[in-house]
C-alpha cells in the first residue's frame, strides 16, 4: 500500500466510524441532548467516574484484541477484529469529545 492508497483507506475508515457512532449513539443513549449518557450513567449510579467508564469500554476492546493476537482467531464470529478496532477508535474520539465538553 502506498501513501495515496493509505490515505484513501483512512478516509473510508473514518467515514465508517462516523456512521457507526451515529447509529450506536442513537441506540445507546436514546436522547440526542445527552450523547454521552451511556458513559455518564456509571457515574450517576455511583459505580465509577465517567472517565473510568470510558476506560473500561476501551479495555474491553483492548482485551479482545489481545486475545486475537494471542490466539489468531476470535470465538465470536459476528464481530470481526476490524469491528473491535473501529469501536476502540470511536471510544477514543468519544472520550475526547466528552473531555472537551466538560471544559465548556
Amino acid at each position: 500500500m502506498n501513501q495515496k492508497e493509505y490515505l484513501a483507506e483512512f478516509e473510508q475508515l473514518t467515514k465508517e466510524m462516523y456512521e457507526i457512532t451515529c447509529k450506536k449513539n442513537h441506540d445507546y443513549t436514546g436522547d440526542a441532548s445527552l450523547p454521552f449518557k451511556n458513559f455518564t450513567m456509571v457515574e450517576t449510579m455511583g459505580a465509577a467516574t465517567t472517565e473510568q467508564g470510558f476506560f473500561t469500554r476501551m479495555m474491553d476492546k483492548l482485551m479482545r484484541f489481545a486475545g486475537f493476537i494471542k490466539n489468531g482467531t476470535l470465538a465470536v464470529e459476528d464481530e470481526k477484529i476490524e469491528d473491535t478496532l473501529l469501536d476502540l477508535a470511536n471510544y477514543c474520539l468519544l472520550c475526547i469529545c466528552y473531555l472537551r465538553s466538560k471544559k465548556k
